[in-house]
C-alpha cells in the first residue's frame, strides 16, 4: 500500500494526537561570573534589587515548570585552601530562609551517599578514605546539616534533582504576594567557585534576570532572610580521599514555608508543541489531497 493511501486513511486529528506526544526537549544553562568563593557566602554574586537595594541572587522559583522535576547540575572549581585542606562542601537550599532543600530525615533519598553511614579509613599518608557498606570509596556525600561534601579534587561537578512537589512548593513561594522562593547554593567549608549550572528546564533565570519581569505586588528581594551561621553549621570533615569521581544526587521531598497564593501554572514548550501539532493537521490534509489525485 503506498505511503500516501496510508496517510490519507488517517484523520487529521489523529496525527495531531500523535505529534502532541513527541517530548520537547528543554534545558537552560546559568553561567557565573564573578562568583564568591568565600566560606559561608552565596555562590551568586549580590545584585541591586527593584527597590534600589543590594541583596542575594538566587535562581527564581517563578521560572520553574510545574508538575516537573528539576535537575541541576553544578560545575564548580576548588579554592587553593579546598585543594590543600582535601575537601570542600555546597548546600542547595531554598532562597526563602536558606533552609536545605535535603532534610536529614530524608537524605537516604537523595541519591548521594549519607556521610553518617559511611566508614572512615585512614591512610598511611594521614589523608582519609571514605567507604561505603560495600568497600567502594566515595567522593561525594551529603551531610545531615545538607551540606554536599567533596573528597577528591578530580570532583567538579553534581548534579541534584528536585522533585516535583518541592517544584511545586517553591513556585507556590515565589508567587504568593510580596513573597519570594527559588533555589541558592551556600559555599561551605574550604570554599569552591561556582562557574555554572544546567538545568533541565527551559526558561530557568536568577531573580536579577526576572526583576523587571516580575508584576506589580510580587518580589524579587532577595535571600535577605537569615542564612546558616557557619559557627552552627557542621560542614566538618576529615582530610582528602584517595579515590576519585563523580557523584550525582537526586532531591528528597522536604518541607517549606507554604503560602495562600495560587501556584502558577508554569507550563512550559507548550509552543512546540502546538507547532508540531499543526503541522500534523497540514501533512495529514496533503496526504489526502495526493490520495484523491490519484
Amino acid at each position: 500500500m503506498k505511503i500516501s493511501k496510508i496517510l490519507a486513511g488517517m484523520s487529521a486529528a489523529a496525527i495531531v494526537a500523535s505529534m502532541a506526544m513527541i517530548p520537547a526537549s528543554a534545558a537552560s544553562t546559568i553561567t557565573i561570573d564573578n562568583a564568591p568563593a568565600d566560606e559561608w557566602s552565596n555562590a551568586f554574586p549580590k545584585f541591586t534589587n527593584a527597590e534600589g537595594k543590594e541583596a542575594d541572587d538566587f535562581v527564581d522559583g517563578k521560572t520553574f515548570t510545574k508538575d516537573t522535576e528539576l535537575k541541576m547540575t553544578v560545575h564548580f572549581e576548588w579554592t587553593e585552601k579546598g585543594k590543600t585542606e582535601g575537601y570542600c562542601a555546597i548546600k542547595p537550599a531554598f532562597a526563602n530562609g536558606w533552609k536545605p532543600i535535603y532534610e536529614a530525615a530524608d537524605l537516604a533519598k537523595s541519591g548521594v551517599a549519607v556521610k553518617s553511614a559511611l566508614t572512615e579509613v585512614k591512610n598511611d599518608d594521614g589523608s582519609s578514605t571514605w567507604k561505603d557498606a560495600d568497600g567502594n570509596a566515595v567522593t561525594t556525600a551529603v551531610q545531615d546539616d545538607g551540606f554536599v561534601q567533596f573528597f577528591s579534587t578530580d570532583v567538579t561537578e553534581f548534579t541534584y534533582t528536585v522533585s516535583s512537589d518541592v517544584v511545586n512548593t517553591i513556585i507556590e513561594n515565589a508567587n504568593a504576594e510580596n513573597g519570594f522562593d527559588g533555589v541558592v547554593f551556600q559555599v561551605g567549608n574550604n570554599g569552591l567557585k561556582v562557574t555554572s549550572i544546567d538545568f533541565s528546564q527551559d526558561g530557568v533565570k536568577l531573580a536579577s534576570a526576572t526583576q523587571n519581569e516580575t508584576p506589580a505586588g510580587s518580589s524579587t528581594a532577595g535571600t535577605e532572610s537569615k542564612k546558616d551561621d557557619p559557627k552552627t553549621t557542621s560542614s566538618t570533615a576529615a582530610t582528602s580521599s584517595t579515590a576519585a569521581g563523580t557523584t550525582s544526587s537526586k532531591a528528597a521531598t522536604s518541607t517549606a514555608a507554604t503560602s495562600s497564593a495560587a501556584a502558577s501554572d508554569n507550563t512550559a514548550a507548550t509552543g512546540a508543541t502546538a507547532g508540531l501539532a499543526l503541522a500534523g493537521v497540514a501533512l495529514a490534509g496533503a496526504a489526502i489531497v495526493i490520495s484523491k489525485r490519484k
